[in-house]
């Protein structure tokens, strides 16, 4: 199934009516919505459909605002968007059919050698090594 990311402008004007987003492609400065501040700490991108808050430390897209903000996991806040803000912007490319599934890659456990640790408990005053 492929669903598109809403416009983050779109999203902005939803969840945070106060920020306003001139959509010029570039990053502009805006308050953040988050925290309370006269000077703006935040940077939106209308064409890569991000934002990031440099005092917060926080980067997002459409997407992620929905999910924060409904506290909802990505498929529900993907279906939400989807149904509240309409299908367009980019598209998340979905399961292809006869792709092998991403697999942990299963590294020795203990150190490269693959050597066991020792397993034998150190106790304070014990000087035996």
């Amino acid at each position: 199934m492929r669903r598109s990311k809403p416009p983050i402008a779109d999203v902005f004007g939803y969840y945070y009516p106060d920020v306003k987003i001139r959509g010029t492609g570039e990053w502009e400065k805006i308050l953040c919505p988050l925290h309370s501040e006269r000077n703006p700490s935040a940077s939106v991108n209308t064409q890569k459909n991000k934002w990031h808050c440099f005092a917060c430390a926080l980067t997002e897209d459409s997407w992620d605002v929905v999910q924060r903000e409904e506290g909802m996991n990505f498929r529900e806040s993907a279906d939400l968007a989807a149904e509240r803000f309409g299908r367009g912007g980019e598209t998340l490319r979905g399961e292809l059919r006869g792709e092998p599934g991403r697999t942990v890659h299963r590294a020795p456990r203990f150190g490269g050698s693959g050597q066991p640790l020792q397993t034998r408990l150190r106790r304070f005053g014990d000087n035996r090594a």
